[in-house]
């Protein structure tokens, strides 16, 4: 069947399956995959993939002062996911984990077997802002690092940090390490949509349909560019740099997307 997005039917062509990870959820008709039957590149099992496999209903995994994760201790006095958020306190209190995802040790109680997540939660803030509609602004949003390493933890085999051209299955370099080129950059900060590359103010040059990550755990400069910006370039987030990184977040959508394989649309 085709693809139901904001209860519009989409013509596309695809299988609805066909557009990013399928939840299980019998009473809105959601089921399992029926052709990927494990997560590519890994191993967990389509038929117990369900919202709670990636963020831990329970809210456990939290931030202290000086940036470590952890599931108990402290207690979380505020969320860490906004830009606006609370920080947490030396000794007295700590911040929820972005988005509520689930960290390393985590796996659902109701899945048997090896699955549990071996690498922790992404350091990352959004705008509080976020819900919105972005035909008019840019989104604010940072992500620090670790992004395609906590995504890794389904899709091990994907995160390729000594990718060659020509590679087994030419994934795309993606991780901490894998730096954005000179080439890149220059291309990146100039990019204003598909086919147009006029763009002369660096400054303005990100994108929330097609982000980097920043290469930082330092929550006050994540906070700082987390910023939504008032028109539809983002001057509060740094122009592109061979500091930043490539991450899975960079082409795909986390949950899904109106195109093939959760991509995202950058026109």
């Amino acid at each position: 069947m085709n693809v139901v997005i904001r209860k519009t039917t989409a013509l596309d062509g695809n299988l609805g399956e066909r557009h990013g990870h399928n939840v299980i959820a019998a009473d809105f008709g959601y089921v399992a995959d029926s052709t990927l039957t494990v997560a590519p590149g890994g191993t967990y099992p389509a038929a117990n993939l369900a919202c709670t496999s990636c963020h831990d209903p329970h809210g456990r995994y939290r931030r202290d002062a000086s940036g470590a994760i952890s599931t108990s201790g402290l207690p979380i006095w505020n969320s860490g996911s906004y830009n606006n958020s609370a920080n947490p306190i030396a000794g007295t209190s700590a911040v929820g984990a972005y988005r509520i995802l689930a960290g390393i040790g985590y796996q659902p109680k109701s899945l048997s077997g090896s699955f549990a997540f071996a690498n922790t939660v992404p350091a990352a803030v959004v705008a509080s802002s976020y819900n919105r509609y972005e035909n008019v602004a840019q989104t604010g949003i940072a992500y620090g690092q670790d992004s395609s390493e906590w995504c890794a933890n389904c899709h091990g085999s994907m995160l390729q940090g000594t990718y060659t051209s020509g590679m087994a299955g030419l994934r795309h370099p993606a991780g901490n390490g894998a730096d954005l080129t000179a080439d890149v950059v220059a291309n990146y900060n100039a990019w204003v949509r598909s086919g147009v590359m006029t763009n002369v103010t660096p400054a303005a040059a990100f994108s929330t349909l097609a982000p980097f990550e920043i290469g930082t755990a330092d929550y006050a400069v994540l906070k700082a560019a987390a910023v939504t910006s008032t028109g539809l370039t983002n001057q509060n987030m740094p122009a592109a740099s061979t500091s930043n990184n490539v991450s899975c977040l960079s082409c795909h959508r986390a949950h899904a997307s109106g195109f093939e394989s959760a991509l995202a649309s950058s026109t």
